[in-house]
């Protein structure tokens, strides 16, 4: 009886030795993973921190430049076949009397800047005028439809892809101390499109060709160019072998008891010739601006050049 006692408590006390060794165990695995996790945080700490401090370096940044100058506008004054007169107008907000006051641009890819003093529109506000090259294009947006491939739809991006982008930076000089600012950067081809209303147009294939042309004058009234003709060409190589011009539709809608252009719109239907290579749209546009665009019929869906 005695024996079997003893093997009791031998039996029980080793399961309070595995017991205990097994709670150690977990319990350093525990410390170690808790050790683990702040190591973890600490880390991510840190690169939060790092983070703040960058967004933090940029916003002050950008507010020390804000703080002594900013941008006002940018227009064209003149334009011409391949160059338009820019003028760019800012405020400086510290400034000294009699300080110089310099505009320094370059087209992108150029080695040096071109210096040129900067006039005075009223105090503290200032322009700049130079002449740079431009694109003469509008925006636009083709959408085709095709009766026999109505599930087919694709998306063409189309257009000039020369780069009109220059870079300027704005320079002031007082008490003999020189400080600029930084280099940025102004996209001319996007500036250009200013000059014509956006364009929308629509062709439907079928056994004939529907398309129509939608000028949007509503967002850009006061665009220098506006549509005054424009011919859908059938072409074969670069023969115009087929012209249709596209007539105007000048149905009105009432407001306020005036009469308004619902859009300038213009379409035409026709059956094109048999054997033909391409499709043009050829739009004239007044002081003898002249703009054709290549329809792409193997895109069913968008194109465009917005």
């Amino acid at each position: 009886m005695r024996e079997i006692k003893n093997n009791v408590v031998v039996f029980l006390t080793a399961v309070i030795l595995i017991l205990s060794w097994m709670n150690i165990s977990a319990t350093r695995n525990l410390e170690h993973r808790i050790n683990n996790m702040h190591g973890e945080f600490a880390s991510l700490r840190s690169q939060v921190s790092h983070e703040v401090g960058q967004i933090s370096g940029t916003v002050q940044h950008m507010r020390e430049a804000e703080r002594w100058w900013n941008i006002r506008d940018v227009e064209f004054l003149e334009t011409g076949a391949d160059e338009g007169l820019v003028r760019l107008e800012w405020q400086l907000r510290e400034y000294s009397a009699g300080s110089q006051v310099t505009l320094n641009y370059r087209k992108r890819g150029e080695d040096t800047f071109t210096t040129i003093a900067a006039e005075t529109e009223s105090e503290g506000y200032y322009y700049a005028d130079f002449m740079a090259e431009i694109t003469h294009e509008p925006s636009f947006e083709i959408y085709i439809t095709s009766s026999s491939e109505r599930d087919t739809v694709s998306e063409k991006k189309v257009g000039f892809e020369s780069d009109k982008t220059y870079e300027y930076y704005i320079s002031v000089k007082e008490d003999g101390k020189l400080r600029s600012s930084d280099v940025l950067s102004l996209n001319l081809n996007t500036m250009s499109r200013r000059l014509y209303n956006p364009l929308f147009i629509g062709v439907h294939l079928n056994d004939e060709i529907y398309i129509s042309l939608n000028e949007d004058t509503f967002a850009f009234k006061e665009s220098k160019y506006q549509v005054e003709q424009a011919f859908a060409e059938v072409r074969k190589g670069d023969t115009v072998i087929q012209r249709e011009r596209l007539i105007l539709n000048d149905d009105m809608i009432e407001s306020d008891g005036q009469y308004y252009p619902e859009d300038i719109f213009y379409e035409a239907r026709f059956d094109p010739a048999s054997d033909y290579d391409d499709l043009y749209l050829v739009i004239n546009y007044n002081d003898d601006m002249k703009f054709e665009i290549k329809i792409d019929l193997n895109v069913i869906g968008l194109q465009y050049n917005f």
